[in-house]
């Protein structure tokens, strides 16, 4: 093997969310590869934790099985999943990163915009926090309203 080959764990993992949705049970299936899911339903914020591996990497297929999980959906819900390039974003003061918990409160705050708004709100606020900082990952966010 050459000395300038390396291999990396992390350039064949893959962290995903999915989700479908039955339109006539109103029954959302989510499943997650290290993502979560985040359910704001009458003011609530529920978060649906995905599974703690990867798509790829070292695991053995037989070792590895997927879960979903079932949530029943509303008129009004909204769902969010998407990318950890939002919350591992360094900035604000301290220029550290901004953390789970601080997305889903913004995403709490702001679940009852109309959607054109939550976008314009948590584009300023990334710009805002990252301030002058490159920006360190991809950044996904996706909303849907039921």
């Amino acid at each position: 093997m050459s000395e300038s080959f390396r291999y990396s764990e992390d350039s064949e993992q893959i962290d995903i969310a999915l989700i479908s949705y039955n339109t006539k049970s109103n029954v959302l299936k989510f499943g997650g590869a290290r993502r979560k899911l985040i359910h704001i339903t009458d003011n609530e914020l529920n978060t649906y934790q995905g599974d703690k591996f990867p798509i790829g990497g070292l695991f053995l297929e037989k070792e590895r099985c997927f879960s979903d999980i079932t949530i029943h959906v509303k008129k009004g819900d909204m769902i969010y999943i998407g990318s950890d390039g939002f919350q591992d974003q360094f900035g604000g003061v301290n220029q550290k990163k901004l953390s789970s918990k601080k997305l889903h409160d913004i995403l709490h705050s702001i679940s009852d915009y109309e959607l054109d708004l939550q976008l314009i709100h948590l584009r300023m606020f990334f710009k805002e926090w990252k301030g002058a900082l490159p920006q360190i990952d991809d950044v996904c966010v996706m909303g849907i309203r039921f």
